[in-house]
Order: structure tokens, then C-alpha cells, then sequence
């Protein structure tokens, strides 16, 4: 049979447990969702005959406390690796390996390499990097190579980014190809003139007797948010993508998890985030065209 891979869609930590179950040339399947679709993915993959799977992993995803009465129907074959605060509900059930000082990725692959021993050089020195770059930590652990999987996750796309990171883990070798350093170069230049126009249009506002720094963007999020918190008199800087997230960046001491959780979102002290729902992007659409009528498909 074949095992069922569920993860996150945004970003590095969400797409590695892929890489990862492609080392243990096991046959499984892969969806990555986000966050605001995972309910009513999980209430239709339980009317399924889940049967056909071994095993049903659930990755960087918090998973609604509604789901989990359905799920403890199939402990036994399905395994949930999450690190955030607000998925701290489920930390009790045996099937639900939770930590917030890991990230999903690092959880995972801990797993998995106890059973298929996938571990090597280049896996650890990935694993450790992608860790980094999904707590915020690369800059203070100086770790340059999660930056340089950041700039490859976003110049290549979520598919390609899979294919060609799992070549480089199939084959021990991290290093970058004379394609890729080019690529990056020009990536980072391009980064660069992003970032400087973007925090043109800054808004600066007091919420919950924090200043925060706010800018629209749809990439570049820890960049935007390093370039906010170093040159600006804030607390944490937010980053909104209308079509995505938003994205709460913060250093030290500030806890951007809770703001996040007052909002519907979650994640880590000085990294969290929530998301855009279909219903704040209609109320959007009615800001930005007053008077208009959606319409709505039968």
C-alpha cells in the first residue's frame, strides 16, 4: 500500500516533509493545503475509505479540535508533527508529536529517520536550515544556507523547488550549481530594490500598545520584516498579502503569537502569522468598489 502526506503550502517547513518521504522511496501521495483550507479538507478525506494507506502523516498543520474526534478513530495509522503554541490542545494524544522549539520539518524527519534511516550530511545540514529559516533564527545562528533555501523556494516554485532539493539530498551534495549561484545573485538584487520600495509605503500603527510597522507585499516577508525591525522605531513588523497572509515578525521579547491568536492565526514568539479568509477579501472588494454587488455561483 502507500502512505498520505499532508503539509503546508507556504513555505519551506510545509513542503520538506515532501523531500523527505521521496528519500524513503516509499509510494505515498502529497496535499498541501492552507491553513484556512485544512476543516473542510480533513471532513471530506474521513467520509473516504482510508484503508488504501499505511499511514496518513499531518505535518506544520494545526488541525481543528472538531477534526480530532474523527481522527482518534484512526490513531494507529495516522501521526500529526506540528510546533505551534496554538495546536497545544492535542499535545496529550499519543499519535500527536507537538514541540514549539522545532519546527514541522525537524519533527518529521526525526521520524522518519528512525524507520528508513535517511540521515546524512546534507540532510542534517538542510534540516537545520529549514528549522532556522521557520523560527526566525537563521540571523542570530548565523546560519547563511536556510537564507539561501528561502531565495531557492521562491525562485523556483513549490514543485521544482522539491525536485531539485531532493537531487541534492539524494546525492549528499548541497552544493549550488552554477545556474542556481547566478539565479540567487540575481534574486537577492532584485530582493533588494523590493524591499526599499515597498517600505516606501510603510503605515505605521499602535496595536495592543505595541507599534508595529505595515506593509503590503506578496513575497519577501522575513526580509521586509528584518529591514523593518533594523531601521525603524517598532515593535514587529506586519506583512500583508491580500491573497494569501499576513505575516507578524517581531525580536526579543515581543510576542507576536499572541497577537496572532487574538486574529484566528498562531505560530511562534517572534514569527507568526494568520490568514486571509474568503470573507475578509469579499469585505475588501466591497471597501475597494463601494456600492458593488458579488455574485456569488450557484
Amino acid at each position: 500500500m502507500k502512505d498520505l502526506l499532508i503539509s503546508h503550502v507556504k513555505d519551506v517547513d510545509g513542503v520538506s516533509p515532501v523531500i523527505l518521504m521521496k528519500l524513503t522511496n516509499r509510494d505515498f501521495e502529497y496535499k498541501l493545503l492552507d491553513i484556512y483550507e485544512v476543516e473542510d479538507y480533513f471532513n471530506e478525506l474521513l467520509n473516504t475509505d482510508l484503508s488504501i494507506y499505511d499511514n496518513i502523516y499531518v505535518v506544520d498543520l494545526t488541525v481543528p479540535e472538531a477534526i480530532y474526534e474523527k481522527l482518534d478513530n484512526y490513531k494507529d495509522k495516522v501521526k500529526v508533527f506540528d510546533h505551534h503554541e496554538s495546536h497545544m490542545y492535542a499535545k496529550d494524544k499519543d499519535y500527536v508529536n507537538l514541540d514549539i522549539k522545532e519546527c514541522g520539518t525537524t519533527l518529521f524527519y526525526k521520524y522518519i529517520d528512525s524507520i528508513y534511516n535517511i540521515a546524512n550530511k546534507s540532510t542534517d545540514t538542510y534540516i537545520n536550515a529549514v528549522k532556522d529559516l521557520d523560527l526566525w533564527t537563521y540571523k542570530e545562528n548565523n546560519n547563511e544556507y536556510a537564507k539561501t533555501i528561502s531565495t531557492l523556494f521562491i525562485l523556483y516554485g513549490k514543485e521544482i523547488y522539491i525536485d531539485e532539493m531532493y537531487n541534492h539530498l539524494k546525492n549528499n551534495d548541497l552544493t549550488l550549481t552554477e545556474f542556481e549561484e547566478k539565479m540567487i545573485k540575481l534574486e537577492y538584487d532584485r530582493e533588494k530594490s523590493y524591499v526599499e520600495h515597498k517600505v516606501e509605503r510603510m503605515f505605521k500603527l499602535k496595536l495592543h500598545n505595541l507599534k508595529a510597522g505595515l506593509v503590503f507585499a506578496e513575497k519577501y516577508r522575513n526580509e521586509l520584516s528584518e529591514y523593518i525591525l533594523d531601521n525603524f522605531d517598532v515593535d514587529f513588523a506586519i506583512i500583508v498579502n491580500s491573497g494569501g497572509g499576513i505575516s507578524l515578525r517581531s525580536r526579543d521579547d515581543i510576542d507576536v503569537e499572541k497577537i496572532a491568536r487574538i486574529y484566528g492565526g498562531g505560530g511562534h514568539k517572534n514569527a507568526s502569522g494568520l490568514p486571509v479568509t474568503i470573507d475578509m477579501q469579499k469585505a475588501f472588494i466591497k471597501i475597494l468598489f463601494e456600492g458593488c454587488e458579488l455574485i456569488e455561483d450557484k
